[in-house]
């Protein structure tokens, strides 16, 4: 068996900040829901949250991103604080239509900030005033809370290599690029360390799979980029040669001579799901998706 563990500490300092947005629109691209049924056919709540706890949300229309990109505080990038906080939006934050509280005011402010607090500690939250995660941040107090937070965490940490499923392939960058496949087909959102002449050091987020220049590819939210639209895999890593290549939608592929999974991201992934089946246990059953 060809694995191993690399012991240190990972630090990604060198994420350019990327300003200009794109104007265009592209089709919005939703996960599909489970069904109603009637209560003869429907499977347990056990059952049904072991399969479906991340397709609750309605969230999924391509803006789970934040509206403002990576920046620099005291001279280092803060892409590592910005992907977290985004994978954690993306897992935890549930933006639905409801009852609204009025932005103009402390109070519904406060109650947001309450919110985007809990979800940054695994808790699930809905959000009725904003319909997904670039709305929120495009409203300028809750952006500056979020600065705030992105800049507390820190750029340094310790980990390992994350264990993989299959470690046969020719390189443990071809290791992590299947993982990464097998992850976020499971509904996962992995967040991956990587270095490339272009890209330097830097932290990705695997959203989806998807199909481009007639090769297999992984879908990639970068803390750089800002779309203003909705995602459809417009950034993303793929392999040749038994090599894995970032290419970014403005710029040339860029060699990956690093690309690793860390367990710091296997600890959250425990998070995440054990909030998530919560969540699914507690309002499943209301919706008649399971009994």
């Amino acid at each position: 068996m060809r694995f191993f563990l690399l012991m240190g500490t990972l630090i990604f300092i060198s994420c350019r900040p990327v300003t200009e947005l794109k104007k265009d629109l592209t089709t919005e691209r939703r996960l599909p829901l489970p069904t109603k049924g009637p209560a003869s056919t429907l499977p347990s709540c056990a059952n049904f949250c072991r399969e479906h706890a991340t397709d609750l949300f309605s969230n999924r229309d391509g803006y789970s991103y934040l509206a403002f990109p990576n920046f620099g505080y005291r001279g280092i990038g803060r892409c590592r604080g910005h992907a977290l906080v985004t994978q954690k939006f993306s897992l935890m934050g549930n933006f639905r239509a409801g009852e609204t509280c009025d932005l103009s005011t402390s109070q519904c402010l406060n109650e947001i900030k309450n919110k985007i607090s809990d979800v940054l500690n695994f808790k699930v939250r809905s959000f009725t005033n904003f319909k997904n995660l670039y709305e929120l941040s495009s409203h300028p107090e809750l952006k500056t809370y979020l600065h705030t937070i992105i800049k507390r965490i820190s750029h340094k940490y310790p980990a390992t290599a994350s264990p993989v499923e299959d470690d046969s392939y020719a390189t443990r960058e071809l290791d992590v690029f299947y993982e990464l496949k097998r992850r976020v087909e499971l509904g996962q959102l992995p967040y991956v360390g990587v270095f490339g002449k272009l890209t330097g050091s830097h932290a990705l987020l695997i959203y989806d799979t998807g199909f481009a220049n007639k090769r297999d590819v992984l879908c990639v939210r970068d803390p750089n980029i800002v779309l203003g639209r909705s995602e459809n895999c417009d950034d993303y890593v793929y392999v040749e040669d038994n090599k894995v290549y970032y290419q970014r939608h403005d710029r040339d592929a860029d060699y990956m001579s690093f690309f690793q999974l860390t367990s710091d991201e296997d600890k959250r992934v425990v998070r995440y799901q054990a909030s998530l089946k919560e969540y699914c246990l507690a309002s499943a059953a209301t919706q008649g998706l399971c009994q």
